[in-house]
């Protein structure tokens, strides 16, 4: 049984359903589409190359890091400080800070993007898929 605040709350990247997972949870079935989903955040501090990432968690790149992917979906949201090459869609907002250096494009609810960041293409829109 687990005890208060052992618990998050995450929101499948597939179907949008909020599911209540254990903290120390990687993976599991959505409850609402059965559809496998990652629900671990992902921490970038060394260059990282994938096909296609997809996390309901959060994914945060340090200013060491470098993240290449053809496609990202994140349900929970995003924090740059390093080197993203990807096209993104989150569900929760991105954050690119004025160390990050970003190629690609993004869809998200709300992109904050602070001066000094590096965009060197790619298309923006605010909202959902």
């Amino acid at each position: 049984m687990m005890r208060t605040g052992e618990i998050k709350l995450v929101k499948c990247h597939h179907c949008r359903e909020s599911i209540e997972v254990g903290v120390s949870a990687i993976s599991l079935s959505c409850p609402a589409c059965s559809k496998r989903i990652v629900v671990q955040d992902l921490h970038v501090d060394s260059p990282y190359a994938a096909s296609k990432i997809e996390t309901c968690g959060w994914i945060v790149v340090d200013r060491k890091g470098q993240l290449s992917a053809a496609t990202v979906r994140v349900s929970s949201g995003m924090e740059v400080h390093g080197a993203v090459r990807a096209s993104v869609v989150s569900q929760g907002p991105v954050i690119i800070t004025k160390t990050a250096r970003w190629k690609g494009d993004c869809c998200a609810p709300r992109i904050e993007i602070e001066p000094g960041a590096v965009i060197e293409g790619g298309k923006f829109r605010i909202g959902t898929e």
